[in-house]
């Protein structure tokens, strides 16, 4: 049995899943506040562990996928963390005595639509995750695109505004700053939305009940999602992008404006107008993911 992370800014979910890709078991927790990467990994190693247990299971790898700039299983940076560094692969491997991989979040999640749920009908794709921060990844035909330096390519932190909004990585401008869950509440309450609205799903529900501010707030955060996604269209044309995270549940508030926005900035002559699709898969695809990725690592030892 493969033991598998999704591990968010504030969310961290658990699960096994079998030699044969199913994901039999999950579970997750929020991350308990003010936690140092000591207390994070105490925190994700019981979670997992306790399911281990529940389900009575061993396990022969770890795939994890987490938030933050990644490099051979350790996470250099985490900007929307508390913890900023952590040897993450090495620390599972000793905890659990078996081989761990990590990788980036969002590339867990693109793994997982692109091998599970939209397999085969897409030559490759560009995956985004709207929550607590923006992550992105692109796949193709030959595996998860890298960059220069054999990172993730660092999707949320494309520029969109000089000297625009503060962003959690210390910078200004960022995607990320105007397509996150910070972002679409400061957004709401700078329209003169309610302060008693205290997260995106309570936005949502104000925009189906035709509040004012909630639907500039979406509208808003929709215009700055297409202007990026025309960007990396302009840069890599994937035919289609693949939307997850919490935020998505939102799509029907912020759709229309990311479609119009994304049409405006591509350029002509490129390829196919790209579509946008929302991930039914949720969670289950970054869990399926980092599996493919733990058996693509150690497919040899675990036979």
């Amino acid at each position: 049995m493969i033991g598998v992370l999704d591990i968010g800014a504030t969310n961290v979910r658990a699960g096994l899943v079998s030699e044969d890709g199913e994901l039999v078991a999950s579970r997750g927790r929020l991350v308990p506040p003010s936690a140092d990467a000591r207390k994070f990994l105490d925190f994700v190693c019981a979670l997992l562990g306790s399911l281990v247990a529940t389900e009575d299971e061993e396990l022969t790898a770890i795939g994890a996928g987490s938030c933050g700039v990644i490099r051979d299983g350790s996470i250099l940076y985490s900007p929307n963390t508390l913890w900023k560094s952590l040897a993450l692969a090495e620390a599972l491997k000793v905890r659990f005595q078996v081989p761990a991989v990590v990788i980036n979040d969002a590339d867990a999640f693109a793994l997982g639509v692109y091998h599970f749920e939209f397999r085969d009908q897409f030559s490759g794709l560009c995956a985004l995750t709207l929550g607590s921060g923006l992550g992105g990844s692109l796949i193709s035909e030959r595996g998860l695109v890298r960059s220069m330096s054999d990172i993730s390519p660092e999707i949320g932190h494309i520029k969109v505004r000089e000297g625009g909004a503060r962003c959690g990585c210390g910078g200004s401008g960022c995607l990320e700053a105007y397509v996150s869950k910070r972002a679409l509440m400061d957004s709401y309450r700078r329209y003169g939305g309610s302060a008693d609205m205290l997260s995106p799903y309570d936005v949502y529900q104000a925009f189906r009940r035709g509040d004012d501010a909630a639907e500039k707030a979406f509208t808003t955060l929709g215009r700055y999602l297409g202007t990026g996604m025309s960007t990396i269209y302009n840069l890599f044309a994937p035919p289609v992008f693949v939307l997850g995270g919490g935020i998505s549940r939102a799509a029907r508030a912020f759709l229309p404006a990311a479609r119009q926005a994304l049409s405006k900035g591509i350029m002509k002559g490129i390829g196919p107008r790209p579509r946008i699709v929302i991930s039914k898969m949720r969670s289950r695809a970054s869990l399926l993911g980092a599996a493919h990725q733990a058996r693509s690592s150690f497919g040899t030892m675990l036979k």
